[in-house]
């Protein structure tokens, strides 16, 4: 099997094998998108307008769609994916913690039906909610 070929602006990202998982295909520009904002985010790395141009050619974004990307992950929302991560590992710990406290009885459906439940609260307040209603 041939190796792909890949343009200049791909050489200094991760280039990685076609994934056919179900999250890969429903979401096929997501680990892109994470390469492209961490070239962004290390100064001097590339332009806007470099990134821009990836996420057309390489991606398949139109240029609305790559223009409003960029524009995300430089001026709107520099730390919206730390953000995001922070809050995504308390929700796993959160998890663990509701399954170690229900053991057997544990019913994944209710734990997430517990959090949608919750409303909009910072982690440590879900983490206190959700827990003392699973006792």
């Amino acid at each position: 099997m041939a190796k792909p070929v890949h343009p200049e602006p791909a050489t200094r990202l991760r280039i990685r094998p076609p994934v056919f998982s179900r999250r890969r295909r429903h979401a096929p520009h997501r680990l892109d998108r994470t390469d492209v904002r961490d070239e962004l985010q290390q100064q001097g790395l590339w332009t806007p307008e470099k990134a821009r141009t990836f996420l057309q050619k390489e991606v398949g974004l139109s240029p609305a769609f790559a223009t409003e990307e960029v524009d995300r992950f430089t001026f709107r929302s520099p730390g919206q994916a730390t953000a995001y991560f922070y809050g995504y590992s308390r929700l796993l710990e959160l998890r663990a913690a509701a399954e170690k406290q229900m053991g057997d009885k544990f019913d994944a459906q209710k734990f997430h039906d517990l959090v949608l439940a919750q409303g909009l609260l910072p982690p440590e307040l879900l983490r206190k909610a959700v827990l003392g209603e699973l006792h």
